[in-house]
């Protein structure tokens, strides 16, 4: 069905009793997507021709600076590294270090310098920052090594060639003390060699004994025989030492007691030519040794003086000058 078409609403009046024609009913909105119509655009007057003058007298006319064209631009010169930021050098100990070690290999000798040079090596790398800290220890290592080979071998052959040689000699060490003694003996007067090692002094027959003997202990007094003693060198710490000797003048054996007074005289006399006058302010004194009735018997006419001191032992010899009071 259709519908019939609205009446419009009658006019209404206005406050002034005018009647007011009701509003048009407004147009529906144009479809989606269509333009609406705009009018014409209004004509604008047409634009003045230029260069027509002013009244106004124009002003000077000024030209545009002309400007000159710019130079292309300079590329930069390119710079070398800055100093001191290249690698740092290798220390000259170090190579030394291994090069010394390794030709010890050679030269055996100079495998120390090589441990030394190779420590000091270590020492400066680690202070100034330089390379060849492999180099210094490989040279450390080489070095210690060949040296304490060097010292090994070394012992060795010492140790070898000192049983050898002693076996060889009959014993290189005794020769040697022997001979020690023997010239001790000679530098402070010791009269002879008794045969006795070094440390073991000889015993003497008393009927051997010889001028420049020197006995490790007094003969003491009052002894009725005396068979042997004990003889040491002058250098050691000793008790008495053999001044003088001579021989008895009686034809038959005169008895202990008148063999003593000959030794005695004879004996003093020859103490005091021997010895300084200050031994006797010092404990000195002097004794004598007479055959027996026996050893008289055998052929001996042997009178022996001999000096010694009470205070203390005597190192070297009254008849060289060199006798003291031993500490």
């Amino acid at each position: 069905m259709s519908t019939p078409p609205t009446a419009p609403p009658p006019a209404t009046p206005d406050d002034a009793g005018h009647s007011v024609p009701p509003h048009a009913a407004p147009p529906p909105p144009p479809p989606y997507g269509s333009t609406p119509a705009y009018g014409s655009a209004p004509a604008y007057g047409s634009a003045p021709a230029y260069g027509t003058t002013s009244p106004y007298d124009a002003g000077p006319a000024y030209a545009a600076p002309a400007y000159a064209a710019s130079s292309p631009y300079v590329v930069a010169p390119g710079y070398g590294a800055p100093p001191g930021y290249g690698p740092p050098p290798t220390n000259g100990l170090a190579i030394a270090s291994l090069v010394t070690s390794l030709s010890a290999f050679l030269v055996g000798l100079t495998a120390p310098v090589g441990l030394v040079l190779g420590i000091v090596a270590l020492r400066q790398i680690k202070r100034d920052g330089t390379q060849g800290r492999g180099l210094a220890i490989a040279g450390v290592v080489v070095g210690g090594l060949v040296t304490l080979a060097g010292l090994l071998l070394t012992a060795f052959l010492v140790a070898w060639f000192s049983v050898a040689f002693d076996d060889a000699s009959g014993g290189f060490a005794a020769s040697f003390e022997e001979g020690w003694e023997e010239g001790l003996r000679e530098g402070a007067g010791a009269g002879r060699d008794t045969g006795g090692d070094w440390g073991s002094p000889g015993q003497v027959d008393a009927t051997s004994l010889l001028v420049g003997d020197c006995l490790r202990e007094p003969i003491g007094w009052g002894d009725d025989a005396i068979d042997a003693v004990t003889v040491v060198s002058c250098f050691l710490p000793h008790g008495e030492e053999v001044i003088a000797s001579a021989q008895s003048g009686a034809m038959t054996f005169p008895g202990d007691e008148a063999l003593e007074v000959e030794a005695d005289a004879w004996c003093l006399e020859e103490a005091e030519s021997a010895v300084t006058a200050g031994h006797w302010d010092e404990g000195g004194y002097y004794t004598w040794l007479v055959p027996s009735e026996e050893s008289w018997d055998q052929g001996d006419r042997t009178l022996l003086c001999l000096v010694g001191n009470d205070l203390s032992e005597i190192t070297g010899s009254y008849l060289e000058g060199t006798a003291n009071l031993a500490p």
